[in-house]
């Protein structure tokens, strides 16, 4: 008897807690949803259109587009080099349409050097196989 009275007494008690304490509460919730997803998000599972599963390690979280600067709440991992998921970068919704365009050639390369961001897109590419073919990965 005395458990259920002491169970109900709790409740009562985070109950008042939460409404009291709201401010802290949000700021926790937001601190964990940050630091959890940046966890989660760095090893992925993706599935090619052929079916093919990759477990992967993305470059690091960096919480805006490197293309256009914003900052979503949710971004996209774009990679070029399905031997190498891991090669990718990590882009807003519209911009990784973009790239997918350009990768699959239905923007030609002529067209890329009037447009910034697919320069930049380009030049960030290039970067990043240097940086993996300096590193020795493949």
């Amino acid at each position: 008897m005395a458990s259920k009275e002491r169970y109900r007494r709790d409740i009562e008690y985070y109950k008042n807690y939460r409404k009291t304490h709201r401010t802290e509460q949000r700021r926790y919730e937001v601190k964990y949803e940050h630091t959890h997803r940046l966890a989660s998000n760095r090893k992925h599972r993706l599935r090619t259109k052929k079916g093919n599963i990759y477990a992967l390690n993305k470059r690091d979280y960096t919480g805006y587009c490197e293309l256009c600067g914003l900052s979503p709440k949710r971004l996209e991992y774009h990679h070029w080099d399905n031997k190498n998921p891991s090669k990718g970068i990590w882009v807003v919704h519209w911009t990784h349409q973009l790239c997918e365009l350009i990768d699959r050639g239905i923007i030609p390369l002529t067209v890329c050097s009037e447009i910034p961001l697919v320069e930049k897109y380009l030049e960030l590419r290039e970067k990043i196989n240097a940086e993996y073919a300096l590193s020795g990965i493949k």
